[in-house]
């Protein structure tokens, strides 16, 4: 279904979208640095969704307690929980442990085809109308994405890249089921609900899973930070979403392979290839044809 009338990227949604790609590109390092520092991936996971929903908590409870206390409503715990559980949960789980096999170049290349499997999911639950210029915008971004990963010899494919795509399935999904739930509830319940039905379902999992919250320790101060981050990054996409739909707000979501790769080749010194490049100029041509159209909802 295709239309050929496009808005313009909204002002709002541009400057949320920003503040979720920066943050988002800067995660996917904090992360690595984290793991690297050899603190259990299963720990950061549980303790990152945790610190986020406090920090996240405060504020709409500062801001607007209805919103709050929404949350817990039982009406609504069947759309959160599958938010929760795909996007905070155990989606973020498996992200975490495959990116302790894997580099976070790896993850963020991973991660870009998040945008495609987001806009294919609104394609036919969320009836989101596709333009030409969005399709040709997204595949050159996409195009960009799999220069990357095919033409890299560096970073090769294995067991911590499956477990992110296998992640990424679950956030693609998600993305739209949160944007099909923000039609009858505000981005802030939705926000919220999602990290704490994504630590609820952590905490199912505790019996069977190994692990040590004492390797937290290890690096403290960059748990409680990829924690905050996290928060911040999840409220600013979360509106994108609900401003610009899911499919551009994924779609825009790729700009953040740059931040990811730029602070992967400065702070863990990971390669920077020249395929890494001309993958990433492709990336931004294509993102910035995507900010002058959105498909429309």
């Amino acid at each position: 279904m295709l239309g050929s009338q496009r808005d313009p990227m909204s002002v709002g949604g541009f400057f949320y979208l920003l503040i979720a790609t920066l943050s988002y590109g800067a995660l996917q390092a904090v992360d690595k640095v984290v793991l690297n520092a050899k603190v259990d991936p299963v720990a950061y996971t549980i303790s990152r969704v945790i610190i986020s929903m406090l920090f996240l908590g405060i504020l709409v409870l500062v801001r607007n307690r209805r919103s709050f206390i929404s949350v817990f409503k039982p009406v609504h715990w069947k759309d959160l929980f599958i938010i929760g559980v795909l996007a905070s949960g155990i989606g973020l789980l498996f992200q975490m442990i495959g990116l302790s096999y894997t580099t976070a170049t790896n993850m963020s290349i991973i991660l870009a085809f998040t945008a495609p499997l987001t806009t294919l999911f609104a394609f036919f639950i969320l009836k989101e109308r596709i333009s030409q210029k969005f399709i040709a915008a997204s595949l050159l971004m996409l195009l960009g994405v799999l220069l990357i990963f095919t033409k890299n010899p560096v970073n090769g494919f294995g067991l911590g890249d499956i477990l992110i795509v296998i992640a990424i399935i679950g956030y693609a999904y998600s993305n739209v089921y949160a944007k099909k739930t923000m039609g009858k509830l505000p981005t802030s319940t939705v926000t919220l609900g999602r990290l704490f039905f994504g630590s609820l379902s952590l905490a199912l999992l505790f019996p069977f899973l190994g692990f040590s919250f004492s390797s937290l320790l290890k690096a403290p101060f960059l748990v409680v930070l990829g924690g905050a981050i996290f928060g911040i990054r999840m409220l600013a996409y979360y509106k994108g979403i609900e401003i610009e739909g899911a499919s551009t707000a994924a779609t825009f979501l790729l700009f953040s392979r740059w931040v990811t790769v730029h602070f992967a080749a400065k702070y863990l010194n990971e390669t920077l290839t020249t395929t890494i490049i001309l993958g990433m100029m492709l990336v931004i041509i294509g993102g910035l044809l995507l900010t002058k159209a959105k498909p429309a909802i």
